[in-house]
């Protein structure tokens, strides 16, 4: 069967060492030759014999080896599948990428709109996705889970696009904006943070791993004891990851930035959540790990009673601190209606009604996933786990060929219906799995319907009778305008507006004696009106109510005389 898994550019097919091993029994330098030898024709056809001057054999060479260079690089990046391979075998796959990618959209979509730090805590949460997916790289120990070829394959073909754009945003962001809503200490908040996460991916790692997404490693002690064929610490891990993110992120901001946003210290805010993750994942790694060596393997606890008591701790602790809040702003206010359904609500939603759908349309015995899975290798070979307190666990490093295999995966879609032959006495990693049917499908879909409908009602109630998504308080950048603001003109007076002003005043000054005068003879005239009345007291009240508002009238009407008309009195007085 042929293995096609690289880009096709100018016919140039570029596959794992594997794989060429499964195909032709090529000898290493053979296929360092054949490969060399396609370059070097390529680049005589198609770029050396354009060049304007001749180029020697030693530098043509020279060019040969760093194309074939930046081509194993580019090559061990970025893998391409065949779309219609990925419908044929995996279609589940295949809409999955497509789901976590505009869930990552509708998270990024919400952190961008809120803006400030938001935009910051989703950037947090890819180089989150980018360390834990990679970790693998630099400890074979966590080297745990091999996960399925889509259509982009990054880093050997180990990372898929949806665990790095999809995954973690859709986890850790709208965990974090859900806490942020109830504004509880900080101590519940980071709580808080890793039981949402747990809520949340339940139904995937239950639907993900019988529909082959992933593979997690068999054999290993730590990952023995299992619900549906996913490994308990896997939750346990989840939750502390959640708890240390956040709590390192506030921390962290506290710490190292001002209390109102500052788009100008974007490179603060930057190392800010850089310095907050690796921090989150240093103490989370070292927080599982302490959980797991003491009460798990020195004092026997199991992992399932660890990771549900550490659940119903959290709740407990979530449930007091929220009911000791007397935040104003974590309720909302009596007949206050608020537009609840965002994006993250939207994405909520999407998820959990996506594995609904899945569990009743889907046949996982019809799954086929290709790709780099476990190595198959020789059954008696084992590695060694140091643990503290001079602790030594051993483990199964390769997949038997002879034993019992998973509950979630076999080999029955291969013609032998049995696991691959590992080639020259050498581990065995592309091949093919085969998914298995259902034990109880009812059952399978009572758990993923009851869980998503429960979930979603929680997330409900937080998002409708919480407080609204905080907004950072941002410095206020007072822009000076370009027009100039309006200034009294302060310039001198010339001697022109001098004598103008003193004429002026002098106009003034005689109308205002003009006005005494004739305020003097209303006054006169007013008593005598006055004295008139009190001796015609026959008269009736109504006109004497009209005379005395028409006298009002007639003062309120005055108009005071224009200034050219005291200069033209002025004048003739002189005259």
């Amino acid at each position: 069967m042929p293995f096609t898994t690289g880009t096709r550019a100018l016919d140039l097919t570029i596959r794992t060492d594997a794989v060429l091993d499964h195909e032709k029994k090529f000898t290493e330098g053979e296929r360092v030759h054949g490969l060399t030898c396609k370059m070097d024709y390529l680049l005589n056809a198609y770029v050396f014999k354009y060049i304007p001057f001749e180029l020697s054999k030693e530098t043509q060479m020279s060019i040969t080896s760093k194309a074939m260079d930046v081509i194993r690089i580019a090559d061990w990046f970025c893998k391409a599948q065949d779309p219609r391979k990925l419908i044929d075998n995996h279609p589940s796959f295949m809409i999955a990428e497509g789901i976590f990618l505009l869930l990552c959209i509708l998270t990024f979509c919400h952190a961008y709109r809120h803006g400030g730090r938001y935009l910051y805590t989703w950037i947090g949460t890819t180089i989150t996705a980018i360390i834990c997916e990679h970790v693998r790289f630099v400890d074979e120990k966590a080297d745990v889970i091999w996960h399925a070829q889509g259509l982009l394959t990054f880093c050997g073909m180990r990372t898929p696009l949806y665990a790095i754009f999809g995954l973690y945003q859709m986890l850790i962001y709208t965990a974090y904006v859900i806490t942020k809503r109830m504004r509880l200490p900080l101590l519940a908040e980071g709580v808080l943070c890793g039981l949402l996460i747990v809520i949340i991916d339940v139904p995937l790692h239950l639907v993900g791993v019988k529909l082959l997404w992933w593979q997690w490693r068999e054999n290993d002690p730590t990952m023995s004891e299992r619900i549906y064929s996913v490994p308990w610490n896997m939750f346990l891990f989840d939750m502390i990851l959640g708890n240390w993110f956040m709590m390192t992120m506030n921390f962290c901001r506290r710490l190292l930035l001002p209390q109102k946003y500052d788009w100008k210290l974007f490179v603060r805010e930057f190392m800010c959540v850089l310095i907050a993750v690796v921090i989150a994942l240093c103490i989370a790694f070292g927080h599982f790990m302490a959980i797991l060596y003491v009460l798990h393997d020195f004092l026997q606890i199991s992992v399932c009673v660890l990771t549900l008591v550490g659940m119903a701790k959290c709740a407990i602790i979530v449930y007091v601190a929220d009911r000791h809040n007397k935040n104003a702003d974590a309720r909302p206010t009596r007949g206050e209606k608020r537009y609840w359904f965002d994006e993250l609500a939207c994405a909520i939603f999407i998820h959990y009604l996506f594995y609904m759908l899945l569990v009743i349309a889907t046949r996982p015995e019809n799954v086929v996933s290709e790709g780099l899975h476990q190595p198959i290798g020789q059954c008696n070979i084992t590695e060694t786990l140091n643990k503290p307190f001079g602790m030594v666990q051993k483990r199964q490093k390769y997949i038997c060929r002879y034993d019992e295999h998973s509950d979630y995966f076999d080999f029955h879609c291969l013609p032998s219906g049995r696991a691959p032959k590992q080639i020259d006495d050498g581990p065995l990693e592309w091949y093919i799995i085969c998914g298995t049917p259902f034990a109880n499908r009812l059952e399978f879909a009572a758990i993923i319907w009851s869980w998503s409908i429960l979930a979603m009602m929680l997330l409900y109630e937080i998002g409708v009778r919480s407080g609204t998504t905080p907004i950072d308080p941002v410095v206020s950048d007072t822009k000076r305008s370009s027009v100039p603001r309006h200034r009294p003109l302060s310039h001198k007076i010339t001697s022109i507006e001098h004598q103008q002003s003193d004429e002026l005043s002098e106009l003034i000054d005689d109308a205002g004696k003009d006005s005494a005068e004739s305020i003097k003879t209303d006054d006169e005239g007013s008593r005598s009106r006055k004295s008139s009345s009190s001796r015609n007291s026959s008269k009736p009240i109504a006109q004497r109510r009209s005379s005395s508002r028409g006298t009002k009238s007639s003062k309120r009407s005055e108009i005071p005389t224009p200034t050219h008309e005291l200069r033209s009195r002025k004048k003739k007085g002189s005259e």
